[in-house]
């Protein structure tokens, strides 16, 4: 029987990495797209519109939730129950930093 610790590792991962799925719409623009011309036509502009860009998408905001996540759920039991809400801790500080960070990045 495998052991709590290392399925709550896999299903971190797993969490972690459908985070990082895009969100784009009509509306809204990765980095790369709003950085170089998609076509160049002489002409008047007749209309402008507000748009998103997409904020960045390090590992630093990630790395630094699973830290801090972790950290506080060591601290929440002892024992084998320090163990689980460390990883819990960890998943859910990771996915938290990484939607902050994107967040906080957003134009």
């Amino acid at each position: 029987m495998r052991q709590p610790t290392t399925v709550l590792i896999a299903l971190m991962y797993m969490i972690l990495s459908a985070g990082c799925a895009s969100h784009l719409t009509g509306e809204s623009y990765s980095r790369d797209e709003a950085r170089k011309p998609q076509k160049v036509d002489l002409g008047t502009v007749e209309h402008v519109r507000d748009v998103i860009i997409e904020g960045t998408k390090t590992a630093i905001g990630a790395d630094a939730g699973t830290i801090v996540g972790a950290i506080a759920g060591s601290a929440i039991r002892g024992g084998k129950g320090s163990q689980i809400t460390s990883v819990l801790g960890a998943v859910a500080g990771g996915m938290t930093g990484a939607a902050a960070e994107e967040g906080i990045t957003r134009v």
